[in-house]
């Protein structure tokens, strides 16, 4: 009995220590409040019903309360950054219902708007929300192109994906004017060649009729991602508007309008020869 009692003590001492050193872990962190523990004796019961005074039988942790005291306001220079002095939380509204917080950091999603954060717990571990603007792919925007009907068999290109070189791409005999036959073409073509197939990756091409030009858009996301040409041979720069090297734009290869349309009344034909 008497080591059970003295355990128990020891048992108690630990859940101290442990809301002690989360109270210390998060001294810096925004709208915090500590923790106390809350013990109890341990009376001793006796099937037979008590008598007389009866020696404890130890310690237990009866509740780990928080304090909610009122605890520094400091000034950040953001204009998000709210504090509450006095009582009360900030009211939180997400997919999971609503959350209480006495946190306010807060700051703007990708369109402006103020972002929320979704509150767990006690309001006091934060998740930041959806509002976070994704990583998006590495791309080539070209210029407005030209005659697509006027490619020969030595017009090619070289494309780097993701810093992985292409072998010569071969635009063949282009006689198909339809631009989203062209691109299906031109993608198929891109990730077809070996280089690019070896090392795994692989490009979308598509093309943007506000500005009348094709896009080579990386397929992977994040720092490594990006797309440029290195080498272009014979008409291949002149009919759909490459240069070598790699340009910014809205996520793909793309600029001013063409000034000239090239326009067939008859459908357009499936006779491609990409190498």
């Amino acid at each position: 009995m008497s080591f059970n009692i003295g355990l128990s003590g020891l048992n108690a001492a630990q859940e101290e220590i442990n809301v002690t050193g989360n109270n210390i872990a998060n001294a810096s962190t925004v709208g915090f409040k500590k923790s106390r523990t809350e013990f109890g004796d341990v009376f001793a019961a006796s099937v037979l019903g008590g008598g007389g005074n009866q020696q404890g039988s130890g310690v237990s942790l009866q509740n780990i309360a928080q304090d909610f005291s009122q605890g520094n306001v400091s000034f950040t220079g953001n204009a998000l950054d709210l504090a509450i002095n006095g009582t009360g939380f900030f009211v939180l509204n997400g997919e999971a219902g609503t959350a209480y917080t006495r946190s306010g950091t807060f700051g703007t999603d990708k369109k402006g708007k103020i972002n929320g954060v979704e509150a767990r717990g006690l309001g006091q571990l934060l998740r930041a929300g959806t509002g976070n603007t994704p990583a998006k792919p590495g791309f080539y925007l070209n210029t407005a192109v030209g005659n697509l009907a006027s490619s020969t068999t030595n017009d090619s290109f070289v494309v780097v994906v993701d810093g992985i070189s292409s072998s010569a791409i071969s635009l063949g005999s282009i006689s198909n004017t339809d631009t989203t036959a062209v691109a299906a073409s031109l993608q198929t073509a891109i990730n077809a060649n070996p280089a690019l197939l070896a090392a795994g990756v692989g490009v979308t091409v598509e093309f943007d009729t506000a500005t009348g030009g094709f896009g080579i858009i990386s397929k992977t996301t994040g720092r490594t991602s990006s797309v440029s040409l290195s080498t272009i041979n014979g008409n291949a720069g002149s009919i759909f508007g490459f240069a070598t090297g790699a340009r910014q734009g809205r996520g793909w290869l793309c600029s001013s309008r063409p000034t000239r349309c090239f326009c067939w009344p008859q459908p357009p034909s499936n006779r491609w020869s990409f190498g």
